[in-house]
């Protein structure tokens, strides 16, 4: 440990210079604070700190270091001094601020209690802000955040579960009330349908302008679904039959995707947030499932009726091009639902031309170098290496630097004169690419 720190109080001292009383630091500065990477343990340290904590007892978490100069860049210890950071906020004192800027609505209430309106500065959305330590925050979290002893920090109050956005819900459809009781934490679907069945703008069944069903028929659909062990049971094209309906609408009002809010023969009605459940665990399981030679037949069908020949393109080992059709995405390959999965139309083909899903991490090459082409002649696997080198022949490379450039960037980088930060401003390029470049993750001759 004492051997880092001296080699870390060298390379301070390598990159100071003495200026007007103030020892000046010339090494990355950002944030109002210097910086110095260290190769040899991997890590930022904040100089000043460093140096403090070098000379003096460790700083604490409840003070603050700064500066008695007025360049920030002065890492003279005799210029920093110790201060206590400032005290928290107190709930009581910040609720009575805002009930000044408050009014009681006696038109409207939910649970018994009336709306307590904010009669403060507005966002363009419509919802109140207040302004605590330098800091703007939407009233109503504020409000929420106040009445629960569990959130000691306004950040502390959850923003996420279960890969879903959360939000503080007005249960009284009013977005300047900040009354405690008519709030409370719900997903970003819960808000919106609220809001949407709140202010009778939910359009759903037979009022939907999509549908083309009347309830009754959607809820004989419904509960025709059973197990397969009963008498009565059908399957999905049987039922579509029976019902004289499209196949598509059985499978949707079984899988909740639409009529949801009616209820199965059991009398239970699927949340939004328990339907993407649902979806999620069908699809992790679709990803898992090992193909049958029925479930590769199905996706060669699928292929070839979303595909046509180009015969008016060149040929490659005696044979035209076979283009994609269907989806495109904005990289230029095509995209395809097959089997409870979503993947790229050429990796498909190239699943069903092998009879395997498993690519053991390879990749799938055009040797055709057309990206929509899933010709069967012209997809193989193969390594990252010769996937790059096709690109090369052919041209389609993505890169954007050149071998000269990136050994440019390193060169620079090591000068120790400029950050990822800088190259990146430099080279109007993404921070992770050069460092991705630096350590020698890509562009390697």
């Amino acid at each position: 440990m004492d051997s880092e720190k001296e080699i870390i109080f060298k390379k301070i001292q390598e990159k100071c210079t003495k200026r007007k009383g103030c020892l000046i630091w010339e090494g990355p500065f950002y944030d109002n604070r210097c910086y110095l990477w260290c190769k040899n343990i991997k890590k930022s340290v904040n100089v000043c700190s460093f140096l403090w904590n070098y000379y003096n007892e460790p700083i604490k978490k409840t003070e603050n270091l700064v500066h008695t100069c007025d360049n920030l860049k002065c890492l003279r210890v005799k210029h920093l001094i110790i201060k206590p950071k400032a005290t928290p906020v107190v709930k009581k004192q910040v609720w009575n601020r805002m009930l000044k800027n408050s009014k009681i609505d006696k038109s409207k209430e939910y649970n018994g209690d009336n709306c307590l309106i904010w009669q403060g500065n507005k966002s363009i959305e419509g919802y109140g802000h207040v302004s605590i330590k330098k800091n703007t925050h939407f009233v109503h979290r504020v409000a929420f955040w106040i009445h629960h002893d569990e959130y000691e920090n306004i950040k502390d109050i959850p923003s996420k579960k279960d890969d879903n956005n959360l939000a503080i819900c007005h249960l009284c459809s009013n977005r300047l009330c900040f009354q405690p009781s008519h709030l409370k934490i719900a997903t970003d679907s819960e808000n919106n349908f609220n809001d949407k069945l709140a202010a009778g703008t939910l359009l759903r069944g037979e009022k939907n302008h999509s549908c083309t069903i009347t309830a009754e028929l959607a809820k004989k659909i419904k509960w025709s679904k059973v197990d397969e062990d009963e008498e009565n049971y059908m399957t999905k094209t049987e039922r579509a039959m029976f019902f004289d309906v499209p196949y598509y609408v059985v499978t949707s009002i079984d899988s909740g995707d639409s009529w949801a809010h009616i209820p199965d023969r059991n009398g239970k009605t699927l949340s939004t947030e328990e339907r993407r459940k649902t979806k999620r665990r069908q699809y992790r399981n679709a990803k898992k499932r090992k193909w049958t030679e029925k479930m590769f037949l199905k996706a060669s069908y699928k292929l070839h009726a979303n595909s046509k020949i180009d015969k008016n393109g060149q040929k490659y080992d005696d044979s035209y091009c076979r283009l994609w059709t269907g989806s495109i995405n904005p990289r230029g390959y095509g995209v395809v639902a097959c089997n409870g999965i979503t993947l790229m139309s050429h990796i498909l083909a190239c699943y069903v031309k092998n009879r395997t899903t498993n690519s053991n991490g390879l990749h799938v090459l055009h040797k055709c170098g057309r990206r929509s082409c899933i010709n069967e002649k012209h997809i193989e696997f193969g390594t990252m290496e010769e996937n790059m080198a096709d690109k090369k022949i052919h041209g389609t490379s993505s890169h954007k630097f050149t071998m000269d450039e990136a050994n440019n960037i390193r060169s620079l980088y090591k000068t120790g004169n400029y950050t990822q930060k800088d190259l990146a401003i430099k080279y109007n390029a993404g921070e992770s690419t050069i460092g991705r470049i630096i350590r020698n993750k890509i562009y390697v001759d």
